[in-house]
């Protein structure tokens, strides 16, 4: 079945079996796969231009898909996630609901918190600076460098056992 859905008039041309949208915006060009079917598309989700979601992918409310970014089948993208252009997601990435953000897996090897974004590295070094730039307080610090501890030495997990989350898309092909 393909339709145009005049009531999120930012998606544009979808062609799906039981898509659930509300109120999303896309950079245009979205593309659902043609065995696209039960797709969750929540409140204030942002979809770039020439991304592509699989089948029975759930994304969260408010997030931010960029553009050229491939979604594989079944994964779950939490609220207020980002994904960098150009990734290609092959798994569930690291999600984690903190007391006060929730903390996300935007590509291999970096972490979002809130509104901060960086590189596991950067998290390990000054993440409690940062956490203190946004009044965090002592046990919010420890309970938010414990999931950048936890993210770290599951990246090692991954590396040791070839888990692969993330792919490069510069071509833009799936």
């Amino acid at each position: 079945m393909s339709d145009w859905y005049e009531d999120c008039n930012y998606i544009y041309n979808v062609t799906v079996e039981n898509i659930r949208v509300k109120w999303t915006r896309t950079g245009g060009c979205m593309y659902v796969s043609p065995m696209g079917k039960s797709i969750s598309i929540d409140v204030g989700t942002y979809i770039g231009i020439s991304s592509k979601i699989g089948s029975g992918v759930r994304l969260g409310h408010d997030a931010i898909i960029q553009h050229d970014v491939v979604i594989n089948s079944g994964v779950n993208i939490g609220n207020y996630a980002r994904i960098y252009p150009y990734q290609k997601v092959l798994q569930n990435p690291y999600y984690v609901v903190g007391t006060r953000f929730p903390v996300s897996e935007c590509a291999s090897g970096i972490l979002k918190i809130g509104c901060e974004i960086y590189k596991i590295d950067i998290w390990l070094q000054f993440g409690e600076s940062i956490g203190e730039m946004h009044y965090f307080t002592k046990a919010e610090n420890e309970e938010y460098m414990s999931y950048v501890k936890h993210y770290s030495e599951l990246l090692k997990i991954r590396e040791d056992n070839g888990i692969v989350v993330f792919e490069d898309n510069v071509d833009g092909t799936d």
